[in-house]
């Protein structure tokens, strides 16, 4: 389920890093490939999470806009080329929570507790009434969330929004003939919606403005690609890759290394309360979760998706600021880990739904 955060507080002002206005298209590119080739080689050296000696995996395929090019004028987020950061205010939270709050109550019906493995071809007939309209209901949310994706003024934030459409219709276009392989896209939709949701959440309860100042702007994005209708977005990863492979493997592995902290850590238990034995082993916890966040960053960096590269920066964002929250660690924290990990989710998912 998609929990709807009650919007208590006001939204702190944008964190924006504009451009040079004086910089020309090509010195903008000459910058871009140049931040990114010495970020990337410094990772490379410095990073502890991946083998010094293995191979950059090859890029993902990257995604196409499908259909029409899409109205730029119509786009808030159009001109946005700033590098991702943690977003400290977005004016489409509000409206996003009856989406989610509608799609909830359809899921409701049962489809949280169905047994994904069963193929479409031996449903039970309340199944099928079930599973349609799961997908109705998902069209429907895909179709409100559209405006979204084209009032937010921040690109990853459209982008998620994107994912979240594209998605839900790919899941929801199954169901007909529904296998056990789609239920990724089903996993995907949902990593993409509960994303958006804790990111909302972030802001609203604060955490978001009170650590942004914890982490540094990444490079700008790099590639460029092309805009697409939000209307008719593509699926960001539509082919297996060694990308893909890579980041299935990165995930599997910080989840194992922080098994021990998630089955100790209480989020409703602040820094200042804990014992410390909980403290040291938050201590350890967040030295693998900086790892992670170099790993991300650089998987990312290297999979020549654009849009993989913002989620990858956003979650490394959000994971180091909140690995650097842990020694002053406050109840409105737990919003930015959720934040890293439905990203990283929503790549895993994606990844593995192209799978052969």
């Amino acid at each position: 389920m998609l929990p709807s955060p009650p919007r208590q507080w006001p939204h702190p002002g944008r964190l924006n890093v504009p451009g040079s206005p004086t910089s020309g298209p090509t010195e903008k590119w000459s910058i871009r490939v140049a931040v990114l080739l010495v970020l990337t080689l410094v990772t490379v050296v410095t990073h502890q999470g991946m083998p010094r000696n293995a191979a950059p995996p090859p890029p993902a395929t990257p995604a196409s806009p499908a259909g029409p090019p899409a109205d730029a004028s119509q786009i808030a987020s159009a001109e946005d080329e700033d590098p991702v950061s943690i977003v400290t205010d977005d004016p489409t939270c509000p409206e996003w929570e009856p989406i989610t709050a509608a799609l909830n109550t359809e899921l409701g019906n049962g489809w949280h507790q169905r047994d994904p493995s069963i193929p479409q071809t031996e449903w039970t007939d309340d199944q099928h009434t079930q599973y349609r309209a799961v997908a109705v209901a998902m069209r429907a949310a895909a179709d409100k969330s559209v405006a979204l994706a084209k009032q937010t003024p921040h690109r990853v934030m459209r982008e998620l929004y994107e994912q979240a459409i594209a998605y839900w219709r790919a899941y929801a276009d199954t169901v007909d003939n529904y296998r056990p392989s789609a239920d990724h896209l089903a996993g995907a939709a949902t990593s993409a919606a509960e994303s958006i949701q804790s990111i909302c959440a972030a802001i609203d309860f604060g955490a978001a403005a009170g650590r942004a100042a914890l982490t540094l702007p990444g490079p700008p994005p790099v590639p460029e690609s092309p805009l697409a209708d939000p209307a008719h977005p593509p699926r960001f990863i539509t082919g297996a890759s060694a990308f893909c492979s890579e980041w299935v493997t990165m995930v599997g592995d910080y989840d194992a290394a922080t098994r021990e902290w998630r089955d100790r850590h209480d989020p409703n238990l602040p820094a200042s309360q804990s014992p410390p034995d909980l403290r040291e082993l938050n201590a350890k916890a967040a030295t693998v979760m900086q790892q992670n966040a170099d790993r991300t960053q650089l998987l990312g960096l290297l999979s020549g998706n654009l849009t993989a590269a913002d989620f990858a920066a956003l979650s490394s964002h959000y994971r180091r600021a909140y690995a650097m929250a842990l020694p002053s660690y406050g109840l409105p924290d737990t919003h930015l880990d959720d934040a890293a990990s439905r990203l990283q989710s929503l790549t895993d998912h994606a990844c593995r739904a192209v799978r052969k």
